[in-house]
């Protein structure tokens, strides 16, 4: 759901983490509770990623995971129709494959701002 400075109220923009102040939008982090602007990349009060839509590791791992897919489903179609493809084949079902998961993520994310943070362990 996107969201335009003109359409957003405060009730319903801090449902998803935003805050119409003053005509502006301003981030709401979902860890501290600290107001950000909207342009910024780490929380101000507890350093907490912001992330605007999907991250370049969300991308990564969907691309991966269908482009694994999809060499898979070439793999099976050969074997079961008896034909026998060469190697570029599966390298394109693969990269047809990762465009079309970096894309679903992409698209899947688009317009959602998220809060990440990491704990380490001692």
């Amino acid at each position: 759901m996107r969201l335009k400075k003109s359409d957003t109220t405060w009730a319903g923009a801090y449902f998803i983490g935003l805050k119409s102040i003053r005509g502006g939008l301003e981030l709401i982090c979902s860890h501290c509770n600290t107001e950000s602007a909207d342009n910024v990349r780490v929380c101000i009060g507890c350093k907490a990623e912001v992330v605007h839509g999907a991250s370049p590791r969300e991308m990564k791992r969907a691309a991966a995971l269908i482009a694994m897919l999809s060499a898979v489903a070439v793999g099976l179609f050969a074997h079961f129709f008896d034909t026998d493809y060469g190697l570029e084949v599966y390298l394109e079902a693969a990269i047809i494959g990762a465009v079309l998961g970096a894309g679903l993520a992409y698209f899947h994310h688009r317009g959602s701002t998220r809060f990440f943070r990491y704990y380490w362990r001692k």
